[in-house]
């Protein structure tokens, strides 16, 4: 069993987005054989950067080759509205980690929240914690495209 020792309250990074980071600990972890990765001193998934990395905890221990884009439809797709939509969230995310988006990117991003934020409207849907959850994810990520934050003063609930 392995400990990643990455984002948890013992390091600088608590707060932080640390997506990658897990990928390649659990990719490390299977290639060396050990049976699993574990992780303590977490925050709560309300807190976006967080709910990302629990997910990707969740995706990438059972499959440590997959992509990120893997990790996008299958996982993400679950919370978002399908493997679409989590493909194109996980996509921009790691386009806005590398550096600004591009044009088009952006008003993608605009365009999603905008729907997202829609949908928590809608008096038809009964998924609230799904939609929230949608919500939170896209919401967030605009206000990072806004410009440089720490990403522990962002709280969308």
């Amino acid at each position: 069993m392995g400990f990643l020792h990455q984002g948890n309250d013992c390091t600088l990074d608590r707060y932080e987005l640390v997506v990658s980071t897990i990928k390649e600990g659990c990719l490390r972890a299977s290639r060396a054989g050990l049976d699993g990765v574990s992780i303590h001193g977490e925050v709560t998934p309300r807190h976006t950067p967080w709910l990302l990395n629990y997910l990707a905890f969740s995706h990438f221990i059972h499959w440590p080759e997959d992509s990120l884009r893997d990790f996008g439809r299958k996982t993400l797709g679950q919370v978002m509205d399908g493997a679409e939509e989590g493909e194109a969230y996980i996509e921009l995310l790691a386009h806005l980690e590398s550096g600004p988006l591009t044009e088009d990117q952006h008003n993608e991003l605009i365009t999603r929240t905008r729907l997202a934020t829609e949908k928590v409207y809608d008096p038809d849907d009964r998924a609230l914690e799904r939609v929230m959850d949608r919500w939170r994810l896209w919401d967030w990520l605009y206000v990072m495209d806004q410009g440089p934050m720490r990403r522990h003063a962002i709280n969308t609930y």
